[in-house]
Protein backbone atom coordinates (compact mmCIF):
# COMPACT_ATOMS: atom_id res chain seq x y z
CA UNK A 1 0.00 0.00 0.00
CA UNK A 2 2.66 2.03 0.56
CA UNK A 3 4.69 1.73 -2.86
CA UNK A 4 1.09 2.25 -3.95
CA UNK A 5 0.48 5.91 -2.88
CA UNK A 6 4.74 6.83 -3.40
CA UNK A 7 3.81 6.08 -7.29
CA UNK A 8 0.83 7.65 -7.31
CA UNK A 9 2.00 10.80 -5.92
CA UNK A 10 5.09 10.43 -8.36
CA UNK A 11 2.53 9.75 -11.41
CA UNK A 12 0.39 12.54 -11.06
CA UNK A 13 3.90 15.34 -10.14
CA UNK A 14 5.35 14.14 -12.92
CA UNK A 15 2.21 14.19 -15.26
CA UNK A 16 1.26 17.89 -14.14
CA UNK A 17 4.77 19.18 -14.34
CA UNK A 18 5.39 17.62 -18.11
CA UNK A 19 1.95 18.87 -19.05
CA UNK A 20 3.16 21.79 -17.68
CA UNK A 21 6.32 21.86 -19.68
CA UNK A 22 4.98 20.98 -22.87
CA UNK A 23 2.00 23.30 -23.14
CA UNK A 24 3.95 26.40 -22.38
CA UNK A 25 6.27 24.76 -25.65
CA UNK A 26 3.02 24.88 -27.61
CA UNK A 27 1.75 28.06 -26.65
CA UNK A 28 5.10 29.98 -27.55
CA UNK A 29 5.31 28.29 -30.72
CA UNK A 30 1.75 29.55 -30.97
CA UNK A 31 2.49 32.72 -30.13
CA UNK A 32 5.12 33.51 -32.67
CA UNK A 33 3.29 31.97 -35.53
CA UNK A 34 0.85 34.51 -34.53
CA UNK A 35 3.38 37.14 -34.66
CA UNK A 36 4.69 36.66 -37.88
CA UNK A 37 1.22 36.06 -39.30
CA UNK A 38 1.07 39.56 -38.21
CA UNK A 39 4.05 40.88 -39.43
CA UNK A 40 3.21 39.27 -42.99
CA UNK A 41 -0.53 40.99 -43.20
CA UNK A 42 1.21 44.13 -41.86
CA UNK A 43 3.86 43.53 -44.50
CA UNK A 44 1.13 43.47 -47.08
CA UNK A 45 -1.17 45.95 -46.08
CA UNK A 46 1.41 48.51 -45.66
CA UNK A 47 3.00 47.82 -49.12
CA UNK A 48 -0.56 48.36 -50.92
CA UNK A 49 -1.82 51.48 -48.83
CA UNK A 50 1.46 52.77 -48.82
CA UNK A 51 1.29 53.08 -52.75
CA UNK A 52 -1.81 54.94 -52.32
CA UNK A 53 -0.46 56.94 -49.94
CA UNK A 54 2.82 57.74 -52.12
CA UNK A 55 -0.32 59.37 -54.56
CA UNK A 56 -1.17 61.52 -52.40
CA UNK A 57 1.70 62.87 -51.16
CA UNK A 58 2.57 63.71 -55.24
CA UNK A 59 -0.55 65.66 -55.44
CA UNK A 60 0.03 67.69 -52.62
CA UNK A 61 3.82 68.80 -53.46
CA UNK A 62 1.39 69.82 -57.01
CA UNK A 63 -0.94 72.49 -54.84
CA UNK A 64 -3.31 70.58 -53.41
CA UNK A 65 -4.77 71.08 -49.94
CA UNK A 66 -5.33 68.26 -47.22
CA UNK A 67 -7.90 70.47 -45.41
CA UNK A 68 -10.02 70.22 -48.66
CA UNK A 69 -8.07 67.65 -50.88
CA UNK A 70 -10.43 66.92 -54.04
CA UNK A 71 -11.11 62.92 -54.76
CA UNK A 72 -10.84 62.09 -50.83
CA UNK A 73 -13.71 59.75 -51.01
CA UNK A 74 -11.88 57.68 -53.80
CA UNK A 75 -8.92 57.59 -51.78
CA UNK A 76 -10.47 56.12 -48.54
CA UNK A 77 -12.01 53.60 -50.85
CA UNK A 78 -8.84 52.07 -52.09
CA UNK A 79 -7.86 51.58 -48.43
CA UNK A 80 -10.24 49.62 -47.46
CA UNK A 81 -10.48 48.06 -50.89
CA UNK A 82 -6.73 46.78 -49.56
CA UNK A 83 -8.88 44.12 -47.16
CA UNK A 84 -12.63 44.56 -48.26
CA UNK A 85 -14.84 45.10 -44.35
CA UNK A 86 -11.94 44.75 -42.38
CA UNK A 87 -9.56 48.10 -42.73
CA UNK A 88 -10.65 51.43 -41.96
CA UNK A 89 -9.35 54.83 -42.75
CA UNK A 90 -9.07 58.04 -40.57
CA UNK A 91 -6.69 61.26 -42.12
CA UNK A 92 -5.95 63.09 -38.90
CA UNK A 93 -4.20 66.88 -39.31
CA UNK A 94 -0.89 67.75 -37.28
CA UNK A 95 -3.26 69.00 -34.99
CA UNK A 96 -4.29 65.24 -34.35
CA UNK A 97 -8.15 66.32 -35.44
CA UNK A 98 -9.80 64.19 -37.77
CA UNK A 99 -10.03 65.67 -40.75
CA UNK A 100 -11.61 62.18 -43.22
CA UNK A 101 -13.01 59.17 -42.33
CA UNK A 102 -14.21 55.84 -44.06
CA UNK A 103 -16.16 55.42 -41.29
CA UNK A 104 -20.25 56.43 -41.19
CA UNK A 105 -21.93 58.32 -39.28
CA UNK A 106 -23.59 55.77 -36.94
CA UNK A 107 -20.20 54.44 -36.32
CA UNK A 108 -18.81 57.90 -35.32
CA UNK A 109 -19.20 56.41 -31.35
CA UNK A 110 -16.92 53.15 -32.13
CA UNK A 111 -14.25 55.91 -33.83
CA UNK A 112 -13.99 57.91 -30.55
CA UNK A 113 -13.34 54.32 -28.70
CA UNK A 114 -10.61 53.41 -31.09
CA UNK A 115 -8.92 57.08 -31.31
CA UNK A 116 -9.04 57.81 -28.01
CA UNK A 117 -6.12 59.42 -26.22
CA UNK A 118 -3.69 56.69 -25.16
CA UNK A 119 -3.58 56.50 -28.77
CA UNK A 120 -3.02 60.55 -29.73
CA UNK A 121 -0.58 60.34 -27.39
CA UNK A 122 1.88 57.71 -28.87
CA UNK A 123 1.53 59.14 -32.32
CA UNK A 124 5.27 60.55 -33.57
CA UNK A 125 5.09 64.02 -35.10
CA UNK A 126 8.85 64.04 -36.66
CA UNK A 127 8.19 60.12 -37.70
CA UNK A 128 8.81 59.60 -41.38
CA UNK A 129 8.59 56.13 -42.14
CA UNK A 130 5.00 54.45 -41.47
CA UNK A 131 5.04 52.40 -37.86
CA UNK A 132 2.63 50.37 -36.08
CA UNK A 133 1.08 51.34 -33.59
CA UNK A 134 -1.13 48.53 -30.64
CA UNK A 135 -3.69 49.85 -28.52
CA UNK A 136 -7.08 48.28 -27.45
CA UNK A 137 -7.20 45.17 -29.10
CA UNK A 138 -6.53 47.65 -32.29
CA UNK A 139 -3.94 47.78 -34.60
CA UNK A 140 -2.68 51.21 -36.08
CA UNK A 141 -1.00 51.31 -39.10
CA UNK A 142 0.34 55.26 -39.04
CA UNK A 143 0.94 56.54 -42.52
CA UNK A 144 2.78 60.15 -41.91
CA UNK A 145 2.00 62.83 -44.75
CA UNK A 146 4.78 65.04 -45.78
CA UNK A 147 4.92 67.59 -48.86
CA UNK A 148 7.98 67.38 -50.57
CA UNK A 149 9.07 65.76 -47.56
CA UNK A 150 9.67 68.78 -45.87
CA UNK A 151 6.70 69.55 -44.34
CA UNK A 152 4.79 67.71 -41.79
CA UNK A 153 0.81 67.49 -42.46
CA UNK A 154 -0.63 64.77 -40.87
CA UNK A 155 -1.30 61.12 -40.72
CA UNK A 156 -3.58 58.94 -42.39
CA UNK A 157 -4.19 56.03 -40.13
CA UNK A 158 -5.10 52.27 -41.64
CA UNK A 159 -7.60 50.80 -38.30
CA UNK A 160 -7.78 47.39 -38.64
CA UNK A 161 -8.25 44.33 -35.95
CA UNK A 162 -6.10 41.60 -35.34
CA UNK A 163 -7.25 38.70 -37.40
CA UNK A 164 -8.01 35.55 -35.87
CA UNK A 165 -7.30 33.56 -38.63
CA UNK A 166 -3.96 34.16 -38.01
CA UNK A 167 -3.45 31.62 -35.26
CA UNK A 168 -2.01 28.61 -36.02
CA UNK A 169 -4.65 25.94 -36.98
CA UNK A 170 -5.45 22.85 -34.81
CA UNK A 171 -3.08 19.71 -34.02
CA UNK A 172 -0.97 20.94 -31.67
CA UNK A 173 -3.26 19.82 -28.26
CA UNK A 174 -3.06 16.33 -30.10
CA UNK A 175 0.51 16.43 -30.21
CA UNK A 176 0.91 16.99 -26.40
CA UNK A 177 -1.76 14.59 -25.53
CA UNK A 178 0.09 12.00 -27.60
CA UNK A 179 3.85 12.93 -26.40
CA UNK A 180 2.46 13.22 -22.64
CA UNK A 181 0.41 9.78 -22.53
CA UNK A 182 3.69 7.81 -24.14
CA UNK A 183 6.00 9.78 -21.37
CA UNK A 184 3.57 8.82 -18.43
CA UNK A 185 3.17 5.01 -19.74
CA UNK A 186 7.46 5.46 -19.94
CA UNK A 187 7.44 6.29 -16.49
CA UNK A 188 5.15 3.71 -15.51
CA UNK A 189 7.28 0.87 -17.16
CA UNK A 190 10.12 2.85 -15.21
CA UNK A 191 8.73 2.29 -11.83
CA UNK A 192 8.47 -1.50 -12.07
CA UNK A 193 12.04 -1.96 -13.66
CA UNK A 194 13.72 0.87 -10.83
CA UNK A 195 11.33 -0.56 -7.90
CA UNK A 196 14.71 -2.05 -6.10
CA UNK A 197 17.04 0.70 -7.25
CA UNK A 198 17.77 4.02 -5.30
CA UNK A 199 14.87 6.91 -5.99
CA UNK A 200 18.18 8.85 -8.03
CA UNK A 201 17.82 6.15 -10.35
CA UNK A 202 13.98 6.91 -10.85
CA UNK A 203 14.95 10.59 -11.06
CA UNK A 204 17.35 10.30 -14.09
CA UNK A 205 14.68 8.18 -15.71
CA UNK A 206 11.94 11.12 -15.32
CA UNK A 207 14.83 13.65 -16.07
CA UNK A 208 15.33 12.06 -19.42
CA UNK A 209 11.13 11.39 -20.29
CA UNK A 210 11.21 15.16 -20.06
CA UNK A 211 14.05 15.85 -22.54
CA UNK A 212 13.02 13.70 -24.34
CA UNK A 213 9.56 14.40 -24.42
CA UNK A 214 10.17 18.65 -25.03
CA UNK A 215 12.61 17.44 -28.07
CA UNK A 216 9.81 15.46 -29.35
CA UNK A 217 7.47 18.29 -29.08
CA UNK A 218 9.22 20.82 -30.58
CA UNK A 219 10.17 19.04 -33.74
CA UNK A 220 6.74 17.77 -34.34
CA UNK A 221 5.39 21.84 -34.10
CA UNK A 222 8.52 22.70 -35.98
CA UNK A 223 7.82 20.25 -38.81
CA UNK A 224 3.70 21.34 -38.67
CA UNK A 225 4.74 25.41 -38.31
CA UNK A 226 7.26 25.04 -41.26
CA UNK A 227 4.66 23.33 -43.63
CA UNK A 228 2.20 26.84 -42.89
CA UNK A 229 4.98 28.70 -42.78
CA UNK A 230 5.60 28.22 -46.22
CA UNK A 231 1.71 28.15 -47.51
CA UNK A 232 1.47 31.82 -45.70
CA UNK A 233 4.07 33.44 -47.10
CA UNK A 234 3.28 31.62 -50.27
CA UNK A 235 -0.07 33.18 -50.31
CA UNK A 236 1.42 36.55 -48.91
CA UNK A 237 3.66 36.49 -52.19
CA UNK A 238 0.63 35.89 -54.28
CA UNK A 239 -1.14 38.71 -53.01
CA UNK A 240 1.46 41.30 -53.67
CA UNK A 241 2.55 39.81 -56.66
CA UNK A 242 -1.41 40.71 -58.27
CA UNK A 243 -1.07 44.13 -56.95
CA UNK A 244 1.98 44.81 -58.04
CA UNK A 245 0.71 43.54 -61.63
CA UNK A 246 -2.36 45.48 -61.11
CA UNK A 247 -0.09 49.02 -60.96
CA UNK A 248 2.11 48.39 -63.23
CA UNK A 249 -1.28 47.64 -65.93
CA UNK A 250 -2.13 50.98 -64.90
CA UNK A 251 0.35 52.73 -65.62
CA UNK A 252 -0.33 50.89 -69.34
CA UNK A 253 -3.43 51.96 -69.68
CA UNK A 254 -2.10 55.61 -68.76
CA UNK A 255 -0.04 55.44 -71.66
CA UNK A 256 2.99 53.79 -71.02
CA UNK A 257 4.63 51.44 -73.45
CA UNK A 258 5.73 48.25 -73.04
CA UNK A 259 9.18 49.08 -73.72
CA UNK A 260 9.16 52.28 -71.25
CA UNK A 261 7.87 50.10 -68.46
CA UNK A 262 11.02 47.12 -69.00
CA UNK A 263 13.12 50.70 -68.58
CA UNK A 264 11.91 51.50 -65.33
CA UNK A 265 14.26 49.51 -62.45
CA UNK A 266 13.47 52.20 -59.52
CA UNK A 267 9.74 51.40 -59.39
CA UNK A 268 10.53 47.36 -59.21
CA UNK A 269 13.67 48.07 -57.14
CA UNK A 270 10.97 49.80 -54.42
CA UNK A 271 8.59 47.31 -54.56
CA UNK A 272 10.90 44.74 -53.43
CA UNK A 273 12.36 47.14 -51.07
CA UNK A 274 8.45 47.04 -49.29
CA UNK A 275 7.74 43.24 -49.79
CA UNK A 276 9.65 40.78 -47.18
CA UNK A 277 8.92 38.15 -48.61
CA UNK A 278 10.69 39.24 -52.34
CA UNK A 279 13.76 38.75 -53.42
CA UNK A 280 13.47 39.87 -57.02
CA UNK A 281 11.12 40.97 -59.59
CA UNK A 282 11.54 40.69 -63.50
CA UNK A 283 9.30 41.22 -66.19
CA UNK A 284 9.74 38.45 -68.73
CA UNK A 285 8.49 37.63 -71.89
CA UNK A 286 4.92 35.52 -72.39
CA UNK A 287 7.35 32.36 -73.33
CA UNK A 288 8.99 32.73 -69.42
CA UNK A 289 6.76 30.04 -67.85
CA UNK A 290 7.06 29.62 -63.83
CA UNK A 291 9.93 27.03 -63.03
CA UNK A 292 9.75 26.14 -58.98
CA UNK A 293 7.79 26.99 -56.10
CA UNK A 294 9.70 29.62 -55.52
CA UNK A 295 8.81 32.02 -58.18
CA UNK A 296 5.10 33.14 -58.88
CA UNK A 297 4.64 34.29 -62.41
CA UNK A 298 1.23 36.86 -62.72
CA UNK A 299 -0.26 38.18 -66.18
CA UNK A 300 0.05 42.07 -66.78
CA UNK A 301 -3.53 42.71 -67.58
CA UNK A 302 -3.25 45.26 -70.26
CA UNK A 303 0.56 44.18 -71.61
CA UNK A 304 0.03 41.85 -74.94
CA UNK A 305 3.03 39.48 -74.18
CA UNK A 306 4.76 41.46 -71.04
CA UNK A 307 4.28 38.94 -67.58
CA UNK A 308 5.43 39.70 -63.81
CA UNK A 309 8.01 37.16 -62.50
CA UNK A 310 7.88 37.65 -58.58
CA UNK A 311 10.64 35.81 -56.77
CA UNK A 312 10.02 34.88 -53.36
CA UNK A 313 12.73 35.42 -50.73
CA UNK A 314 13.52 31.92 -49.03
CA UNK A 315 15.80 33.37 -46.79
CA UNK A 316 12.72 35.19 -45.00
CA UNK A 317 11.02 32.06 -44.30
CA UNK A 318 14.30 30.78 -43.12
CA UNK A 319 14.30 33.64 -40.48
CA UNK A 320 11.58 32.55 -39.04
CA UNK A 321 11.90 28.91 -39.07
CA UNK A 322 15.24 30.01 -37.40
CA UNK A 323 13.86 32.04 -34.94
CA UNK A 324 11.78 29.51 -33.80
CA UNK A 325 14.10 27.06 -33.55
CA UNK A 326 16.04 29.42 -31.03
CA UNK A 327 12.77 29.51 -28.95
CA UNK A 328 12.56 26.04 -28.92
CA UNK A 329 15.84 25.19 -27.50
CA UNK A 330 15.71 28.25 -24.56
CA UNK A 331 12.06 26.84 -23.33
CA UNK A 332 13.59 23.22 -23.57
CA UNK A 333 16.64 24.19 -21.16
CA UNK A 334 14.31 26.69 -19.17
CA UNK A 335 11.85 23.53 -18.74
CA UNK A 336 14.29 21.52 -18.22
CA UNK A 337 16.40 23.10 -15.17
CA UNK A 338 12.57 23.88 -13.19
CA UNK A 339 11.32 20.46 -14.32
CA UNK A 340 14.30 18.92 -12.11
CA UNK A 341 14.07 20.96 -9.73
CA UNK A 342 10.23 20.53 -9.27
CA UNK A 343 10.56 16.86 -9.48
CA UNK A 344 11.65 16.45 -5.91
CA UNK A 345 8.25 18.10 -4.90
CA UNK A 346 7.14 14.11 -5.24
CA UNK A 347 9.95 13.06 -2.50
CA UNK A 348 8.38 15.51 -0.39
CA UNK A 349 4.86 15.14 -0.54
CA UNK A 350 6.05 11.08 -0.04
CA UNK A 351 8.28 12.27 3.29
CA UNK A 352 5.04 15.09 4.40
CA UNK A 353 2.27 12.67 4.15
CA UNK A 354 4.29 9.26 5.87
CA UNK A 355 4.01 8.01 9.40
CA UNK A 356 7.53 9.12 10.47
CA UNK A 357 6.83 12.69 10.29
CA UNK A 358 8.43 14.66 12.19
CA UNK A 359 10.45 11.08 14.13
CA UNK A 360 13.51 12.73 13.38
CA UNK A 361 14.98 9.65 11.63
CA UNK A 362 17.42 10.21 8.76
CA UNK A 363 14.74 9.81 5.91
CA UNK A 364 12.95 12.33 7.41
CA UNK A 365 16.19 14.71 7.74
CA UNK A 366 16.95 13.73 3.88
CA UNK A 367 13.25 14.91 3.03
CA UNK A 368 13.43 18.12 5.40
CA UNK A 369 16.66 18.99 2.97
CA UNK A 370 14.81 18.52 0.13
CA UNK A 371 12.02 20.57 0.65
CA UNK A 372 14.26 23.62 2.20
CA UNK A 373 16.20 23.09 -1.60
CA UNK A 374 12.98 23.18 -3.14
CA UNK A 375 11.91 26.34 -1.20
CA UNK A 376 15.19 27.75 -2.01
CA UNK A 377 14.80 27.65 -5.76
CA UNK A 378 11.62 29.04 -5.82
CA UNK A 379 12.76 32.01 -3.68
CA UNK A 380 15.48 32.43 -5.35
CA UNK A 381 14.13 32.11 -9.19
CA UNK A 382 11.11 34.49 -8.54
CA UNK A 383 13.91 36.87 -7.05
CA UNK A 384 15.64 36.60 -10.58
CA UNK A 385 12.58 36.92 -12.30
CA UNK A 386 11.71 40.02 -10.74
CA UNK A 387 14.61 42.18 -11.39
CA UNK A 388 13.89 42.64 -14.77
CA UNK A 389 10.80 44.25 -13.53
CA UNK A 390 12.55 46.85 -10.83
CA UNK A 391 13.34 49.33 -13.10
CA UNK A 392 9.17 49.31 -14.45
CA UNK A 393 8.04 49.84 -10.96
CA UNK A 394 10.55 52.56 -9.83
CA UNK A 395 9.61 54.63 -12.92
CA UNK A 396 5.86 54.10 -12.92
CA UNK A 397 6.10 55.29 -9.08
CA UNK A 398 8.03 58.31 -10.06
CA UNK A 399 5.48 59.44 -12.84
Amino acid sequence: MRRFKTSFIIIMVFTVLSAACLGLCEFISNMSFYNSSLELRRAQIETEIGDIMDKVETSLSFGKSLESYYGIDTVLEQICGVEEGAVEAVMLDREDQILYTSYEAEDKKSLASVLDDSFTERLKDTAVDTYVIAESGYQYLVFPIWMNKETYLGNMVAVYLPDSSALRSGGGKWILLVILGTMVLLLCAGLRMFAEKPRKVLNRWMNLLVIAGMLAMSVCLYQKDKQQYETMIRDNAESAAEHIAGNLSGLLEKGLTEDGLMHMPDYLKSQIETNKVCREIHLVSGEDQQKDSGVIVRDIPAAEDLKLKFVIEQGYQQKLLLTMALTFASIILISMMIAIELFRLAEVIDKRISKDFGSGSEEQRHGMTLQIKLLSFFLYTGIYISISYTAVIMRNRES
